[in-house]
């Protein structure tokens, strides 16, 4: 019999947004649809502001365009900025309060106004300079992570290594600022980039897949990473704009839906004779994967996980031939220990219940260089990292997941070791 989870790719999809972004707004959608609010948290927020953020007056993310943002920037800041001077009668930009303390020592009302608007006003600069020092301070924390993206500088043209952690409610006021500016530098990527820190951002450049079975090998993935690195670490989404491809943590690198780059099958895993029986007749086997997550060093023994998982009517038995055929064509890209995993919805047709003490056995008594296959349904993958010791033991907590999705205070975890953890890459 096939046990289907309850919720459906509706609610899946709430969950993989939400641990990739951050908190999503009530009342929105996630599934398919290409444009969400959310909360950006830490783990995304750096990524969006430098790689995920299309600026269309820059054609392209800030982390692609520096150069392009710097000189304007400079230019801004070189223009003759406008002066203060009283006048006979208000004028578009007024200072009122200044007008009001002026007002007892002048005999007829007088105003304090702009004398020119060719320049930057101070709220506008101000915005601008404090928007290079958090830039800057944030884009160091982020590089430090997880590395400088391909195509972009190490440090940003505008660092000057000046403190960068402004308060919230100077962010606030920056933003206001810069998207009331009629500086196109300042109102769609100053603003734009600082929007993303204090309020809901449209996330629209975030596609994610609209079939069952892909949603939910999604899902698989998201909680494999959740347990290995946290839900507080920062993250970087690799894809093409239009395709999510994968996802860097520090320490790891997650690869969805890829195919082995050599040609070659280990007769390892499939057998001499099989191996040779399918180069002779020209037989193709499963060649795309569903993730593959490699680790920069072992961890627990381990040099990464192969995972294929099933959704639906599919069966534990669908997973097997399809990872020996992965693993036999990584072997000799991928020659150390790997988790094969298969996960089945529900626990699929299994005959026995989840044990993580015999997973936990099996893992400490495999020989060093050997693959541990197991297989479990989507409720059961972090009972099974900590049966492997990937992931440390953390109290459980019934319905953790949608706690998490709720917004509400994050749950007590195992901690997965020294890795701390958020550009579309575009290849």
């Amino acid at each position: 019999m096939t046990l289907l989870s309850p919720g459906g790719p509706e609610e899946w999809g709430r969950e993989i947004r939400g641990w990739l972004l951050g908190r999503l707004g009530k009342g929105t959608t996630a599934g398919a649809a290409p444009a969400t609010e959310a909360v950006l948290e830490n783990r995304a927020l750096a990524w969006w502001i430098f790689e995920g953020k299309w600026h269309r007056y820059l054609d392209g993310p800030l982390a692609a365009r520096t150069m392009e943002a710097e000189r304007e920037a400079r230019r801004l800041d070189a223009v003759l900025s406008p002066e203060w001077r009283v006048e006979d009668s208000p004028a578009a930009e007024t200072d009122w309060v200044r007008t009001a303390l002026n007002q007892p020592m002048e005999p007829g009302p007088r105003f304090v106004v702009r004398a020119s608007s060719s320049g930057l006003t101070d709220a506008e600069r101000q915005a601008l300079r404090g928007w290079r020092r958090y830039t800057a301070h944030l884009w160091r924390t982020y590089t430090a992570a997880l590395g400088v993206p391909a195509g972009a500088p190490a440090r940003l043209p505008w660092d000057r290594d000046e403190p960068g952690e402004p308060t919230l409610r100077e962010l606030q006021r920056w933003a206001q600022a810069a998207r009331r500016s009629r500086w196109p530098l300042l109102r769609e990527v100053v603003a734009e980039s600082l929007r993303a820190a204090v309020e809901p951002e449209s996330i629209d450049r975030l596609p994610l897949p609209g079939a069952r079975e892909a949603v939910f090998e999604l899902l698989c993935v998201v909680r494999i990473l959740d347990a290995l690195a946290g839900p507080s670490r920062v993250l970087r989404i690799l894809g093409n704009g239009d395709k999510l491809n994968g996802v860097r943590l520090a320490g790891l690198t997650c690869d969805l839906q890829g195919g082995p780059a050599g040609k070659s099958l280990s007769d390892e895993d499939l057998g001499v004779a099989c191996v040779r029986a399918l180069e002779r007749h020209g037989v193709n086997v499963p060649n795309r994967y569903d993730a593959l997550v490699t680790f920069e060093g072992p961890r627990a023994g381990f040099s990464g996980i192969l995972l294929e998982a099933k959704s639906g009517a599919q069966s534990f038995t669908d997973t097997v031939y399809q990872l020996k055929s992965y693993r036999a064509a990584l072997r000799k890209t991928h020659p150390g220990a790997f988790l094969i995993w298969g996960v089945v919805e529900g626990g699929g047709d299994r005959k026995k219940v989840f044990d993580p003490d015999a997973l936990r056995r099996a893992a400490m008594e495999r020989e060093e260089a050997e693959d541990l296959w197991l297989f479990t349904s989507e409720d059961e993958i972090r009972g099974a990292l900590e049966a492997t010791l990937l992931v440390a033991g953390a109290p459980r907590t019934p319905g953790m997941h949608a706690a998490y999705m709720e917004g509400e205070p994050a749950l007590t975890r195992g901690e997965a070791g020294p890795y701390t953890a958020g550009w579309i890459e575009r290849s």
